[in-house]
């Protein structure tokens, strides 16, 4: 059916992609403000990783994958990116898109990175990886967007 072991590791992941942003979006959508938004898009991440978990810590070694696979991979980012930076831009409209894309890349950053530690440490839930990412990210983001100078310049507070 899909041609070989890597086409059925990129089904696996191209199904995963899109049960992550079905679950995200689907989370986010019932905020009732930036900060509640934020936090349950990353609880869900944080869900998503624990109901995948073997699949994760397999992937979270993208050195020793394929290069499609490697593809597919950074397809989900995109896909996170797409779905993130235009709920940044919703939070700060004055923020240019560059600066929502590149706050969307380091909170996909942060979160894989996160993951990769909860690997190493069974104990912290999902509930708790999402807090440890609010409490150390919610301002500074908040901060940032609302300072943003756009493209080449310097805003004043």
């Amino acid at each position: 059916y899909f041609g070989s072991k890597e086409g059925l590791l990129i089904a696996c992941i191209v199904r995963c992609r899109a049960e992550l942003y079905d679950r995200t979006k689907a989370a986010t959508e019932g905020a009732t403000d930036p900060k509640e938004m934020y936090w349950r898009g990353l609880l869900t991440y944080f869900e998503f990783i624990d109901d995948h978990a073997p699949a994760y810590a397999m992937l979270a070694h993208e050195p020793m994958v394929l290069t499609a696979t490697a593809d597919a991979l950074e397809a989900t980012r995109r896909q996170q990116v797409g779905l993130i930076a235009p709920l940044l831009t919703a939070l700060a409209p004055h923020a240019s898109a560059a600066t929502a894309e590149a706050y969307a890349e380091i909170i996909i950053g942060a979160g894989e990175r996160l993951g990769l530690w909860r690997l190493r440490h069974p104990e912290v839930t999902a509930a708790d990886a999402a807090r440890h990412m609010m409490q150390f990210s919610w301002y500074g983001l908040a901060s940032a967007l609302e300072e943003d100078p756009g493209e080449g310049g310097s805003r004043a507070r």
